[in-house]
């Protein structure tokens, strides 16, 4: 996988998608999203993450930890995403955000307790 591999601060990828999200490509519609899925009887505990662009899903992970499937996810959604102008971006995923605005940016889902 590209990226930045060797990086120690898990909220780096975060931001990196995020930056390139709201300030590179001036998308006000994004999010990522997490949840963690309890063990059972089969199956160990697991945690599932997610980028979401305009009610796309773009980009997704899975580990034993939110905190390593929100990495995952970040790094999938930066190799899709780095290195697209802006137009691409914009004409890929129809975003007709403007530059101005208050931007949704990094959000967990409500009750996801993530």
């Amino acid at each position: 996988m590209k990226g930045w591999h060797g990086v120690d601060s898990a909220n780096r990828y975060q931001t990196r998608v995020y930056k390139l999200l709201g300030e590179t490509f001036s998308c006000q519609d994004f999010r990522l999203m997490a949840d963690e899925l309890p063990a059972d009887n089969v199956n160990p505990a697991m945690a599932l993450a997610g980028w979401l662009v305009h009610n796309q899903m773009i980009a997704d992970g899975h580990a034993t930890s939110a905190r390593y499937a929100k990495i995952k996810a970040s790094l999938q959604a930066w190799d899709k995403l780095n290195g697209k102008t802006a137009a691409e971006f914009k004409k890929e995923y129809g975003c007709e955000c403007e530059a101005s605005g208050e931007k949704k940016g990094i959000e967990e889902v409500a009750g996801m307790g993530v």
